[in-house]
């Protein structure tokens, strides 16, 4: 019953290599010619401080670059063909620039230059110029990019230009930035952190005119105290601004057309003392760019989202977002405001305040096909959903250098939180649902920590963390009888939740020559009430747990060059369920062991390889503690069987990486297999009209493997970059369909991208993409459920005159089984004008007027047909003032 993946293994490899292996064919190029040698002065004094540049005499194309070792030796291969001469180029900042040419024989593979370097009159520019796009200085563990040489006329905004830095990724539906794989802590304003974890809003608005230089820093801790202690895996951006830039600046819009508006302010101030920051939007031309975007606000809250209670809808088709982006209409109305204020060297307050109000509207069709037990149900569905979110978030810091070894934080966020769902859903075309529900949410927290360096190489840390969270939702049913509920006719719901977290943890921090030592005593205390008024029924559930644990980690550091990072928790739970309805108590008592393991090894200056082993022991979601049955919407009833026995999962992941950015070259590659057992499955009841959901945990093991490989180079003699990104993910987890027994169920995802951007001089540069997904599901002894789209993106850019320019941006959407058609594309375009201190715009979407676009899904059991509706054609005409 469990899934073999022996007998799947070829059948992995076969399909990973086809993915996979064009990553590969453009990161394997067969080695030549080698060169080495030593670096000195005039004075025989060993020097490091320059950098090795190997270019084709001929074409003066760099073929490779590298830095000497603190001997001052260097090692350089050749990896080209058919080149018969070779000049190498020695650059430092503080020497005069040495060129050696070498003629390449037949036969000879190393060849061994030496260089005497003279020191220069005067110091010239620290930047070390590659070629007219690429300007990039490297100290250490700071990679400084130049903004001018990586700015394009139409990049208007940090997160545009950011996308053609090499190493830098970013993630337009999610604002998400990755540095050579990791995502980025935050974006700092010339050092000083305004935005923590909510950076997304500042490099959407801050405009590239303003930037000089954005620097990538490895290794940074926002506690500096830290620094030289224990080694930091973070990884922020810096925007460094210009030195004339206005203290106080910004940009106001304004865009109007046919039923359709825009509106946009931005001001940032850059004084030394106060730095602020803030973004005012409204629009109903179904964009949001802002913090409370659903996929955005999952990542920057994070830690709100694990502490806040039980949302009981949310599997609810009232409160699910549509996925396809030209299917929302909106009418949003944002604003934040964030300020950094320096009382003094030793006290800083930062604060933020964000405002967000949306009408978002959606439209579908849809009919679905489950094939249960050799037998096909069909049922159909015309729904049409409004919501209407409110958030008011508000959030404050304060910095206290008590000394120049102790340090004070304190931290508080409030979150306001109210939102009504509307649903009117035709069932079967019989039956018409008006449902409501109604959510209003109150979060708060604050954190305590408290630092103290007892030595150069010791320190204390205290943290101290609180949160309360209260969420009542409502369930009405307008316009229809009750349902049926376990026998129990249902027309209105109410529940309320309530959650209280504190945690306590101590630290001791160590460095003992290449060791870095870490050792924490943490407690963590979580309480949790949910209730259920169900007429004529009140269910009533507490849940309780204590948890302490010891944490060791230690992390062992070599030059560089070769990482070992281990950490163990041993730790002791007591966790209770307590039923008021059934006046039962469940409780568990017991030890558990957490560990990971870590290895990175450098290979040479460019390339790295890791292994990580790890071991989790965790408390399953509350959400699956309640038993009775509860209506989430007209479809669907749930409940659960309660478990308080902890899912327990290992992971194996390796990864190898090579990042070339004076070359604008990288390459990488993952593969991770998993195993979780103790987790919740669902047993459905499916029928035409309802779907009964009953969770319950389960001690077989889900298992997971994902292969993921990447790369990215420019191609000099067409002046394009590449990009080629594939993944493939094989998963085995379990089922239980209308009364049937255990089914095992085998998913693969599989998905191939390629990117070609265009960076010409000329009036014409392009962006073009083609994705292709294939999916796979297979229940135990049913068919195969098959799935598959295309997308493909053409977005061309014209420079009309130095300060003017178009965009014409074509998106062809294939489901499965669909004809390349003008029903399956879509056309936007754009146009700007760019004055001294204001630009002129065009904005227009959907020019071709589409009213609606079907999507196809499939799992294990069922096929369903989405046609949604679509935002109407529009076309903005508007200005934008800078100041």
């Amino acid at each position: 019953m469990g899934y073999n993946f022996k007998s799947k293994f070829t059948k992995v490899l076969f399909n990973s290599s086809i993915l996979i292996g064009l990553c590969f064919l453009f990161s394997s190029p067969l080695s030549a010619q080698s060169f080495r040698g030593i670096i000195k002065n005039v004075k025989g004094e060993i020097v490091n401080d320059c950098y090795i540049l190997l270019l084709n005499a001929e074409t003066k194309e760099i073929i490779e670059y590298t830095i000497p070792d603190s001997k001052g030796t260097y090692y350089i291969e050749n990896k080209k063909k058919d080149i018969k001469k070779i000049t190498i180029k020695c650059q430092g900042l503080p020497y005069v620039t040495q060129f050696k040419n070498i003629d390449i024989h037949k036969g000879l593979h190393l060849y061994t230059t030496n260089f005497n370097l003279i020191l220069k009159d005067h110091q010239l520019d620290e930047v070390i110029v590659i070629s007219k796009r690429i300007a990039i200085k490297v100290k250490n563990d700071t990679v400084v990019y130049d903004v001018s040489k990586f700015k394009r006329l139409e990049d208007r905004k940090v997160i545009n230009v950011l996308k053609n830095m090499p190493g830098i990724q970013v993630d337009d539906k999610t604002g998400l930035i990755r540095y050579k794989g990791k995502p980025i802590e935050t974006i700092l304003l010339d050092g000083d952190d305004l935005f923590g974890k909510g950076y997304s809003i500042g490099a959407r608005n801050i405009s590239t005119e303003m930037v000089d230089k954005i620097e990538a820093i490895e290794d940074y801790h926002d506690n500096k105290l830290k620094k030289g202690i224990k080694k930091s895996d973070k990884v922020v951006l810096n925007l460094k601004f210009k030195e004339n830039q206005f203290k106080l600046s910004g940009e106001a819009s304004l865009g109007l057309g046919k039923n359709h508006y825009l509106g946009n302010i931005n001001t940032i101030n850059l004084s030394s003392r106060l730095k602020g920051f803030g973004v005012f939007n409204f629009n109903n031309i179904s964009i949001n760019e802002t913090s409370f975007k659903d996929e955005t606000y999952a990542i920057e809250n994070k830690e709100e989202l694990e502490n806040s209670s039980v949302d009981f809808f949310k599997e609810s088709s009232l409160t699910q977002k549509t996925n396809f982006p030209r299917s929302y209409i909106n009418n949003i109305k944002f604003g934040t405001l964030s300020n950094l204020f320096k009382l003094s060297d030793k006290i800083s307050f930062k604060n933020s305040i964000s405002a967000f109000n949306d009408t978002s509207k959606n439209s579908f069709i849809s009919k679905n096909s489950f094939d249960i037990n050799n037998s096909t149900i069909e049922t159909s569905n015309q729904t049409s959903n409004i919501s209407t979110p409110e958030f008011v978030s508000l959030s404050n810091e304060m910095n206290y250098d008590i000394s120049k070894t102790s340090l004070l934080k304190y931290q508080n966020k409030f979150v306001s939180y109210y939102n009504g769902f509307n649903q009117s859903n035709l069932q079967n075309n019989t039956d018409l649902f008006e449902t409501y529900i109604n959510q209003t949410k109150f979060y708060y927290q604050q954190k305590i920590n408290y630092s103290r360096k007892i030595s150069r190489k010791e320190l204390l840390e205290l943290n101290l963390f609180h949160s309360n969270d209260d969420r009542r939702q409502e369930l009405f049913l307008l316009n229809q009888g009750s349902i049926l509920v376990n026998g129990v006719p249902i027309n209105r719901e109410n529940t309320e939740s309530k959650r209280r977290l504190l945690k306590g943890k101590m630290s001791y921090l160590k460095k003992i020559k290449r060791w870095d030592l870490e050792l924490a005593a943490t407690h963590i205390f979580d309480d949790e009430d949910f209730n259920f008024l169900l007429n004529p029924d009140t269910y009533n559930y507490q849940s309780r747990s204590n948890t302490s644990h010891l944490m060791l980690e230690t992390n062992y550091n070599k030059r560089k060059k070769i990482q070992l990072k281990g950490k163990i928790i041993l730790g002791y739970s007591d966790r209770a369920l307590k039923n008021r309805f059934e006046n039962t108590i469940n409780n568990k008592k017991g030890f558990f062991i957490n560990s990971k393991l870590k290895t990175r090894f450098k290979l040479g200056k460019k390339n790295s390889f890791g292994i990580t082993f790890e071991n989790n022991n965790k408390l399953n979601n509350n959400y699956y503690l309640f038993s009775n049955p509860f209506l989430i919407d007209t479809r669907t009833i749930t409940s659960s069987r309660p478990s308080l026995d902890f899912e327990k999962s290992w992971n194996l992941s390796m990864n190898f990486s090579r990042y070339n950015l004076l070359k604008q070259s990288s390459f990488s590659f993952l593969s991770s297999y998993e195993e979780v057992s103790n987790f919740f499955i669902a047993e459905q009841t499916i029928n035409e009209d309802i779907n009964i959901i009953t969770y319950f945990q389960t001690p077989q093991a889900k298992r997971d493997l994902n292969i993921s490989a990447s790369t990215s180079f420019f191609i000099d003699s067409i002046n394009n970059k590449m990009s080629v990104n594939a993944s493939a993910i094989y998963s085995n987890y379990f089922n239980v369909l209308n009364n049937n027994v255990i089914r095992s169920v085998n998913s693969s995802i599989n998905n191939f991208n390629i990117e070609l951007n265009s960076a010409f001089e000329g009036f014409f540069n392009y962006k073009s993409s083609i994705g292709l997904t294939y999916i796979e599901n297979k229940q135990e002894n049913t068919r195969v459920f098959i799935n598959s789209n295309i997308n493909a993106r053409l977005e061309t850019i014209f420079k009309l005159a130095k300060k003017t320019y178009c965009k014409v941006e074509q998106e062809l959407l294939l489901p499965r089984g669909s004809r390349i058609n003008t029903n399956q594309l879509f056309i936007d375009f754009s146009f700007n004008h760019i004055g001294k201190n204001i630009e002129y715009f065009i904005l227009a979407k959907n020019l071709l007027n589409k009213s609606s676009f079907n999507q196809i899904y499939t799992s294990e059991f069922s096929t369903s047909i989405f046609s949604n509706d679509l935002f109407n054609r529009y076309i903005i005409f508007g200005l934008n003032y800078s100041f």
